[in-house]
């Protein structure tokens, strides 16, 4: 999702709404959804719960998604669950 491998561009610029829930992601499931949210420019639906994150992992998703609305990126969020 976040590299561009085959010359179309990278997948994670198109999104507008990403929904990671029920799973056992942890931290390091975490740190690839701050990836997709680092890219991410036109997402106006997101969901985050239940993945066992922890406090570390759910500081760093916040984290970038504070830096992508800083930034003007998701400007059109309309949900976040």
């Amino acid at each position: 999702l976040t590299n561009d491998t085959s010359g179309t561009g990278c997948v994670a610029t198109n999104l507008t709404k990403i929904h990671f829930y029920n799973n056992m992601s942890g931290e390091g499931g975490c740190k690839q959804f701050a990836r997709i949210l680092e890219k991410s420019s036109k997402l106006t639906d997101i969901r985050f719960s239940s993945t066992r994150a922890g406090k570390y992992g759910s500081d760093i998703v916040t984290s970038a998604l504070d830096v992508a609305l800083e930034e003007g990126r998701n400007a059109n969020l309309e949900k976040l669950d």
